[in-house]
């Protein structure tokens, strides 16, 4: 179950990273643009999702939980199902993957089960690969968004401050691979969310002072979109603009004037500055 290639790897972590990408759009009412991006998305899901196991084993816990599309529960017990059907064409009925999917699709009103799945699944890999294996910090970034979701704002800080703790023990090679990145990120989501914004601006500003590399170039935006979120909840609409417009310059560079990315912080810069009085933007990307 557990042996994949490594160009399976590839195809289905961009697989994930772009539906991660229409979730987080239906998350934020940006319908049009989300719809359009899981339509895109689901066009792959046949060939990339059976290509990383593990991975998949991951999503679907992550999923069952009831507070992962947010307003939209209806679509995420479309997805289980449609993830189910596949599951039990291309490995068949008796497959384990298959059956744990079908089972998350008829029992998914316990908020807690994803949680106590997802530690348990840590745990598994921090035991059978080690505390610093790709599966084990995955599966400890997916148990802090969990209880995130679950309203349990200190179980997930204390999820995250560990997580950023592992990545700080491996030094450089945690800054290659995006973790320290990822798990910094994960804990300024949580302290967002329990409204301890100046140490979330704090991190947001240790994230842009490292040196570039390719993945600190991804980062570099998203952290610009998180600070103006934090700067917007403290009602400081001139600081927001000014993330955004960052951000948006350097999306254009990195993924493309056209990319959905792109596109999203474009319309959040114009809302902010038309919340500022500026009734006719035009932003060019």
């Amino acid at each position: 179950v557990w042996t994949c290639h490594t160009c399976g790897i590839v195809r289905a972590r961009s697989f994930w990273h772009s539906f991660d990408t229409a979730v987080y759009l239906l998350r934020v009412n940006s319908l049009p643009m989300g719809w359009t991006a899981f339509h895109t998305v689901w066009s792959t899901a046949a060939e990339a999702l059976v290509c990383d196991l593990p991975s998949l084993l991951r999503r679907l816990i992550t999923i069952s939980n009831p507070g992962y599309l947010g307003q939209h529960p209806e679509l995420r017990r479309s997805i289980l199902k449609f993830i189910a059907d596949l599951l039990h064409i291309q490995l068949g009925q008796s497959h384990p993957l298959a059956q744990i999917c079908r089972q998350l699709f008829n029992d998914d009103e316990l908020p807690r089960m994803a949680e106590a799945a997802l530690l348990l699944l840590r745990n598994l890999f921090e035991q059978s690969l080690g505390p610093h294996h790709h599966e084990t910090f995955e599966s400890q970034l997916a148990l802090v968004v969990c209880q995130g979701r679950n309203r349990d704002l200190r179980a997930a800080e204390r999820s995250a401050r560990g997580l950023l703790q592992k990545a700080r023990l491996l030094g450089a090679r945690a800054l290659q691979n995006g973790q320290f990145f990822r798990a910094m990120r994960s804990l300024i989501h949580i302290l967002k969310e329990d409204r301890q914004y100046e140490e979330a601006i704090t991190l947001c500003h240790k994230i842009l002072d490292q040196h570039p590399s390719d993945i600190w170039q991804k980062q570099w935006i998203y952290t610009k979109e998180d600070l103006a979120e934090l700067h917007r909840l403290q009602r400081n609409s001139e600081m927001e603009s000014l993330h955004l417009y960052a951000a948006l310059q350097a999306s254009q560079k990195v993924f493309g004037h056209g990319a959905v990315p792109t596109l999203h912080i474009r319309d959040k810069l114009k809302l902010s500055l038309e919340d500022q009085g500026w009734t006719e933007v035009v932003l060019f990307t």
